[in-house]
């Protein structure tokens, strides 16, 4: 099995966003554990007592997944004499297994890789990154920071060596996290003057911390299967009507192996900066890119690892979900993206030469199904405008029926738009869709 190392700290991984090699590893590489690959395949036979270290000078060759070259990281372990290989990511942020068999040399003691991604929420196959690990007698650590408490996690079945996680994630107390290591795997201080935390970093423990860690997490496991299914069936529905609803919009991350409570998107034609503060001003929380780069104007590293382009990358926004969002929540979420998406694209004249471009192309007709086309402003590109009414409570009825949502959260649906004799006075020709007259009726007199 192993033990949990419980530090205030914990290395810098609860900041996951960045070179994930270098802030694993804390002060210099030589400090840190490997497997003696002459002697032991698995750390479960490793006896205890028996310290595994890495030499003082050698070769680190370890992977990771973390979405970024990181020139920090590289410049930190040449130095000290070691080497590290960073592998590429598929469209969907998934590791290739084949590449990381192919990139493994004699000399290689360590495999690290995130969990989950904090961004897009794409979930690593951990548990073949483990076998391919323990195959080849490395190391295997994974930054779990995301992923625990959201997933289940058995470090035996994936061979896990070493786990790191944080407090914040689970609704605990920030600034505490703690690291797992396996029974057999030894590391060396990093913060040297006391035999506190087993010897490994010295300094007064965090009692609180620890104690709000340690709560936190038994909450976390014990309400983990219900509360990641209601996340996930919310974080379904908000991907399925962004995408429905919000035209030139892309899901960033595995469409599947995803954590229950993210979401993330890119918008074409517009800014995320400018997105995130008319949405703050709605009284919406998200994100663009990571929080650790929220200071920056450049796009994510992980999109454009990902293969998205810099004006598309820019365009990112990142939703977290929580056991007490509500659907009525998600709906208001959904409703805000929509208007404010069409303002911002409304002033880019990309988005204008966009549709100059593909209406005025040599076509007999273009109809255009749009409910929010006036909001859109693309009604000045057609010669005629048909606008179909309803009455409200015709309208609240079909909503009821087709979405199987509360009535409350349809009429904040209906009171999203304009009203009525907003659209009749803007429309050439008028529909009316309810007793006694039919839709039918209507567009055959049409």
């Amino acid at each position: 099995m192993g033990f949990f190392f419980v530090f205030s700290v914990l290395l810098g991984l609860m900041n996951p966003c960045e070179v994930l090699i270098s802030k694993t590893f804390a002060a210099t590489v030589d400090e840190y554990g490997s497997r003696n690959k002459s002697t032991v395949n698995d750390a479960t036979n490793v006896e205890p007592g028996v310290e595994i270290a890495a030499p003082a000078v050698g070769s680190l060759h370890a992977y990771s997944a973390v979405l970024y070259d990181g020139e920090a990281g590289r410049v930190l372990y040449e130095k000290n004499g070691y080497e590290v290989t960073y592998l590429n990511v598929d469209e969907n942020g998934v590791v290739d297994l084949e590449q990381l068999k192919r990139a493994i040399r004699p000399d290689t003691i360590l495999i690290s890789v995130m969990f989950a991604n904090n961004e897009i929420g794409t979930i690593m196959p951990i548990k073949e990154i483990g076998a391919i690990a323990k195959e080849h007698g490395i190391l295997f650590h994974t930054d779990a920071v995301q992923a625990f408490g959201q997933v289940p996690i058995n470090v035996d079945e994936c061979n896990i060596d070493m786990l790191s996680a944080s407090g914040h994630k689970l609704s605990g107390p920030k600034g505490i996290g703690f690291l797992y290591i396996r029974k057999g795997v030894k590391i060396r201080s990093f913060v040297h003057g006391g035999g506190q935390e087993r010897k490994r970093r010295a300094g007064t423990e965090n009692v609180p911390g620890i104690v709000g860690i340690g709560t936190a997490t038994a909450r976390a496991i014990r309400t983990m299967e219900e509360r990641t299914r209601k996340e996930a069936e919310l974080r379904d529905y908000l991907i399925s009507r962004v995408l429905e609803e919000v035209p030139y919009t892309k899901l960033n991350g595995h469409q599947e192996k995803r954590l229950p409570n993210n979401a993330n998107f890119s918008f074409r034609f517009i800014e995320g900066e400018s997105l995130l503060i008319m949405l703050d001003m709605k009284g919406i929380c998200a994100s663009s890119g990571s929080a650790c780069t929220s200071g920056s104007l450049d796009p994510s590293h992980v999109l454009l690892a990902i293969g998205l382009p810099h004006e598309i990358a820019h365009g990112s926004l990142r939703l977290t979900l929580s056991e007490e969002t509500t659907k009525e929540e998600i709906d208001y979420v959904v409703e805000s993206i929509k208007e404010i998406v069409t303002k911002l694209r409304n002033m880019s004249p990309l988005y204008e030469d966009f549709i100059k471009k593909n209406l005025t192309q040599s076509h007999k007709g273009v109809v255009i199904d749009a409910a929010a086309i006036f909001d859109s402003d693309i009604q000045r590109y057609c010669t005629k405008m048909i606008v179909v009414i309803a009455p409200e409570e015709e309208r609240l009825e079909r909503i009821l029926k087709r979405d199987s949502i509360t009535c409350d959260a349809a009429m904040l649906r209906i009171k999203a738009q304009k009203d009525e004799q907003y659209y009749k006075e803007r429309a050439d020709i008028l529909v009316r869709n309810y007793a006694p007259h039919t839709l039918d009726v209507e567009l055959e007199l049409l």
